[in-house]
């Protein structure tokens, strides 16, 4: 999490995107046509968060007390959602390495989150997500969700908002390897490197 804003020296751009391991482009991208100035474009209430997923707020909270009182910003009614991909402004991120010893404050903490931190930067652009319900362009297939198949894959392709998917680690496993499998053939035919795609998608060692 902290590698997220470490990156920032190598960054010759005003902002940037981050990444989790899970999520992988499906269309050509240009930062200049992300359709928000930060994050994915999704916001929350903190009421509505604990209500949605109970005992999130819990778990984050020492992290977000503990922002607070190092920043002396007061913590932010709306946030941007803490999912990849996330963009990043520069000038945010410079201020937050600003700090000291930033990487023993992660270390002190269960569960650090860099985007909640870059939260406290942008509430009122958070609270507008929330209001406009804005749609993302990442749609990342958490364990709850259904894996795609022939039909849903040709949606994403219609989507011209849909640029990146994100599959969660808990989807690589020998049930759903026929869906992978589909999906596999469908990211090839995109143009990715074959060996990559499926030794990430249908590799015995997941399962």
């Amino acid at each position: 999490m902290l590698l997220r804003f470490l990156a920032r020296p190598f960054i010759k751009s005003s902002s940037f995107l981050t990444f989790c391991s899970k999520n992988f482009f499906i269309k050509p991208v240009n930062l200049l046509d992300w359709p928000v100035e930060h994050g994915l474009g999704i916001g929350f209430q903190v009421d509505d968060w604990e209500r949605q997923y109970p005992g999130t707020v819990t778990k984050f909270l020492p992290w977000i007390e503990a922002v607070e009182n190092l920043t002396n910003i007061q913590r932010p009614e709306y946030y941007s959602s803490a999912i990849s991909l996330f963009k990043m402004s520069c000038d945010i991120v410079d201020t937050i390495l600003n700090y000291d010893n930033l990487e023993e404050f992660f270390y002190k903490f269960d569960y650090p989150a860099e985007f909640l931190w870059y939260g406290f930067y942008i509430n009122e652009e958070s609270k507008r997500y929330c209001l406009k319900k804005l749609i993302p362009p990442n749609l990342t297939l958490w364990s709850w969700k259904s894996l795609p198949n022939n039909t849903r894959l040709k949606v994403y392709d219609l989507q011209t908002h849909l640029t990146s998917l994100g599959i969660h680690r808990s989807q690589l496993t020998q049930k759903n390897y026929n869906q992978l499998l589909l999906m596999a053939d469908w990211l090839i035919l995109k143009g990715m490197d074959g060996t990559v795609v499926k030794n990430c998608f249908l590799n015995k060692q997941y399962y």
